[in-house]
């Protein structure tokens, strides 16, 4: 063999295996694509029924999360969803705080509206354990995995009266690339420490309000913020589904804060810190115009 036939034949190789490349792009772009398009199916579905819920309570949307037995409020732990699956503490030190407060959270609190089947997992991502996963199962339904997160801000919110109605998440993957596994949280959450106050949004202003829901603040991801190509699906309050660029840019460079609620991301797509007004982080006021 002559080296230009070596040369022909290493040239055919390499052209092989350059459409093969492309090949399996295009094909895993394509299950990219169907598995966001179901996921936004089904953002769209437990919107309905956060919706429906709200128009059977006089407009106000859920509670980010119920009281314990003395009253404090726990916005601060993941609560169980469904609220029934567990039935002791098993490893779950805060049990006696989340089987109280769990039947009143957004994720139980809307499940009548959806047919009483959680459909919180997004499409693709797997189940992943946190601290409500390790209590004792054996009550009368399954753990559900949970992708989702509601915005603490939006606590026994008018639906009416949020601002941009068009932009402001709903419901959203404030999880990250995963479900917890039988728990469900709010992201930001709303800090409310006085139980015997509602908790409720309170609006920023040169200095946050005293009391319940003057302040609110960013969860902690329990996996990378990339759940499809660098992007997360949000539901917006207008019913609207779609999918939100995330990190386009890492740290040390900065994150445009009118699109992305973190301030930068490291080289796997796990963000630092929100974009904050110095009271609420800056893309969950539902006062405010974007």
């Amino acid at each position: 063999m002559t080296d230009r036939t070596r040369l022909r034949s290493f040239a055919g190789a390499v052209l092989v295996v350059l459409v093969c490349a492309t090949a399996f792009a295009q094909y895993f772009d394509s299950i990219g694509r169907k598995l966001r398009a179901d996921d936004l199916a089904q953002l769209g579905r437990a919107a309905n029924g956060m919706l429906n819920y709200a128009s059977d309570h006089d407009g106000l949307l859920p509670l980010q999360s119920g009281q314990d037995s003395v009253g404090a409020w726990q916005y601060q732990l993941f609560q169980y969803v469904p609220a029934d699956w567990p039935v002791g503490p098993g490893g779950d030190s805060q049990y006696a705080h989340r089987i109280v407060s769990s039947p009143s959270c957004w994720a139980n609190s809307i499940l009548p509206y959806l047919g009483g089947t959680p459909i919180y997992r997004s499409s693709g991502v797997p189940v992943i354990e946190v601290a409500a996963s390790s209590a004792q199962r054996g009550g009368p339904h399954e753990p559900a995995p949970v992708s989702y997160t509601f915005p603490g801000t939006l606590t026994q919110y008018p639906v009416s009266a949020v601002v941009s109605p068009g932009k402001f998440p709903l419901l959203w993957q404030g999880v990250g690339r995963g479900a917890a596994d039988g728990a469900g949280y709010t992201n930001p959450a709303l800090k409310c420490d006085q139980p015997s106050l509602p908790c409720t949004y309170q609006p920023s202003g040169a200095s946050c309000a005293p009391g319940n829901g003057g302040t609110s603040f960013g969860r902690t991801l329990i996996a990378t913020a990339w759940i499809y190509d660098k992007t997360a699906d949000w539901l917006t309050v207008d019913g609207s589904a779609t999918f939100r660029p995330l990190g386009a840019k890492i740290t040390p460079d900065g994150t445009d804060f009118n699109v992305d609620p973190y301030t930068g991301y490291d080289a796997n797509g796990l963000p630092s810190t929100y974009w904050q007004d110095g009271c609420h982080p800056w893309l969950f006021r539902p006062d405010a115009s974007y």
